[in-house]
């Protein structure tokens, strides 16, 4: 994937994913953070070793550089 003007991150550089998380991540073709912009929430969650920590933790990296996930409905339990 080609990015323009974005900081690409690595997920071993994040606090707070481990290596289930990261493992899944990868399994699912997302090799960088940049890479969930746009991704349903509720795909992530289907992740076998993604748990509500790594996908909090996610959510708020890509916040912290004004990125996000899909919008739309979002499971208040996280």
């Amino acid at each position: 994937m080609f990015y323009t003007g974005l900081t690409v991150t690595e997920f071993k550089d994040l606090k707070g994913i481990g290596q289930p998380a990261r493992n899944a991540l990868a399994a699912a073709g997302f090799c960088h953070l940049e890479d969930l912009v746009g991704v349903p929430e509720a795909e992530l969650k289907k992740l076998h070793g993604m748990g509500p920590k790594a996908l909090r933790v996610l959510k708020e990296e890509l916040a912290s550089r004004g990125l996000g996930l899909a919008e739309g409905e979002q499971d208040s339990a996280v």
